[in-house]
């Protein structure tokens, strides 16, 4: 058989044996708090070099502020090299702000190659 994901629910189905290039996502870090800069948040994580990064947000919104409505919205994601990523800010009150963001950091890591 060729190498992939082998999946048999013994109950009569047919097995399935995917090997169509697919590629699970690895966890690297999660992250929450206040950030270290102004206007990003660098998430430091190693990464394996020719992976592809998913960032997943579980609070990509912060109000800092109702009255003045300062709020910091993530905008982007930047990779680091292979040392994190770099989430980029936006707000919508105009001001520079420190953002308190969470989330999850995983990556795909690249495929194998065979002979």
């Amino acid at each position: 058989m060729s190498e992939g994901i082998f999946i048999n629910y013994n109950d009569g189905r047919p097995v399935m044996a995917i090997t169509a290039g697919l590629r699970a996502p690895s966890f690297c870090t999660t992250f929450s708090g206040w950030s270290s800069q102004s206007m990003q948040y660098p998430v430091n994580t190693p990464l394996a070099p020719g992976s592809q990064v998913i960032v997943v947000p579980t609070n990509p919104i912060y109000i800092y502020s109702f009255a003045e409505f300062d709020v910091a919205i993530m905008t982007g994601v930047t990779r680091n090299g292979d040392a994190g990523v770099i989430i980029g800010a936006e707000t919508i009150g105009g001001k520079a702000l420190t953002p308190d963001w969470s989330g999850y950091v995983m990556e795909l890591l690249p495929a194998a190659t065979y002979n």
